[in-house]
């Protein structure tokens, strides 16, 4: 009985001191801004901004040479049993490579893709 009694003491207290926090003052300017940042229209274009700026970072990217780099290792054992025992050597093989390409001309379709990636940039 006195557990419950004073499990309902702490549950009144605790309520009541819920009820006497003082809720935050928000102004009538804050307010729509925070009401227009979850409009789903506004947060689709939001999104459609950002897409269109990485467009236009790829668009750019288009003029800039692609590197490839690569590696290889290979390690052969080349041993025989001679009298229980492993005698001879492994061979161990590495190669490296790296390569580089640029399209020198492409009918000023990287232009073209520039311009209209920055004309959708400011539409969005």
């Amino acid at each position: 009985m006195r557990r419950s009694v004073s499990a309902a003491a702490l549950a009144v207290a605790t309520f009541a001191r819920i009820g006497t926090t003082q809720q935050p003052q928000i102004t009538l300017q804050e307010a729509v801004r925070r009401a227009l940042a979850v409009q789903p229209a506004v947060v689709q274009a939001r999104g459609a901004v950002t897409n269109a700026g990485w467009q236009k970072r790829a668009a750019y990217g288009a003029f800039l040479p692609t590197l490839s780099v690569n590696s290889s290792a290979f390690r052969q054992n080349n041993s025989s049993i001679v009298n229980g025992l492993a005698a001879g050597q492994g061979a161990y093989q590495y190669s490296t490579g790296l390569s580089a390409s640029l399209d020198l001309f492409t009918g000023f379709r990287r232009f073209a893709n520039v311009r209209s990636a920055s004309a959708s940039e400011d539409a969005a």
